[in-house]
């Protein structure tokens, strides 16, 4: 699961993806996690998606760099990605498919609480 040499970034990402599985998925499978029988990077290469990883992707993304707070820092024109990145503790990969998927529903950018 968490790899010790890995980022700090890359760490807090595969932790928050776990969280999404065991909110997710658990009761799909109350005997343990999907990602126990997927090799998630593998499928990231070969072209094949796989749902839960998908969805547990989608989870931490949402955990770690929620849609409103990101919407109203870049309301504020708070757009630098290297602050973006201190203040999400993200890597830059995140943050760039967080950012372009966000584009795609940019509604869900300003539903500012």
């Amino acid at each position: 699961m968490v790899n010790e040499w890995d980022a700090t970034v890359r760490k807090r990402f595969t932790i928050a993806h776990e969280l999404g599985h065991y909110v997710l998925h658990l009761h799909q499978d109350p005997n343990g996690f999907p990602d126990d029988r997927v090799d998630y990077k593998r499928t990231l290469f070969d072209g094949r998606t796989h749902k839960p990883e998908e969805e547990a992707n989608r989870y931490a993304a949402a955990l770690l760099m929620p849609a409103p707070i990101l919407g109203k820092i870049l309301l504020r024109g708070d757009n630098n990605v290297h602050d973006l990145l201190g203040m999400f503790g993200v890597s830059e990969e995140a943050l760039s498919i967080r950012l372009n998927k966000l584009r795609r529903r940019p509604e869900l950018l300003y539903e500012i609480q």
